[in-house]
């Protein structure tokens, strides 16, 4: 859990319409199995979206690196 803002709210704010930060890749890492709905709201706006204990914590760079763009 976020202290301050909760992580859709947090993910709202970062896609605003004018926002510097709309094209930051965004990778969602949940401790929790997300829901139909949760997953809805994440469509088209997270690059990725992980969950923790799913495997190994090497095996996590490979999708976030592919969620970055190239160099």
């Amino acid at each position: 859990m976020m202290p301050e803002m909760e992580g859709f709210a947090f993910l709202e704010a970062l896609r605003a319409e004018g926002s510097e930060c709309a094209a930051i890749p965004v990778v969602v890492l949940s401790a929790k199995d997300l829901t139909a709905e949760e997953r809805g709201q994440l469509s088209g706006r997270v690059t990725n979206t992980l969950r923790k204990g799913a495997g190994r914590p090497d095996n996590l760079t490979e999708p976030i690196a592919r969620s970055l763009p190239p160099r």
